[in-house]
């Protein structure tokens, strides 16, 4: 018995075939579009990121002796005690918010802030 062959290998190549329409076929062109669209929006969303920092941004890191002035003039609303490696830290927050002149001559306003806590190191 004589089996019948394929249809499918017979013929010419699909890359062969004039007559094909090439929409499998990859283009190097639209290809490279997309990777250097793809390379574009990541240093885009990076540089934005850095321009933006989100989360902790408003958290001042303030000297031993500035949080011992919040403490004595009652300005600290609530607190915790982040014990890290190797630092022990508090962290807080002000009742009201607090102004710093910044070394370009701006100020910044910020309500919350953290101090290492030196007698606990």
């Amino acid at each position: 018995m004589s089996e019948k062959p394929n249809n499918f290998f017979k013929g010419k190549r699909p890359s062969e075939d004039p007559n094909r329409n090439n929409k499998d076929d990859f283009q190097w062109k639209k290809g490279s579009r997309s990777v250097l669209f793809w390379v574009i929006l990541f240093f885009v969303i990076a540089s934005l990121a850095t321009l933006f920092p989100i989360g902790n941004k408003n958290i001042k890191d303030v000297p031993y002796s500035q949080y011992l002035k919040f403490l004595e003039d009652g300005k600290i609303l609530e607190g915790r005690v982040v014990i890290g490696d190797p630092a022990i830290e508090f962290h807080g927050r002000l009742k009201g918010p607090e102004t710093e002149l910044l070394a370009n001559g701006k100020t910044r306003s910020f309500s919350e802030f953290k101090t290492t806590l030196p007698f606990l190191n």
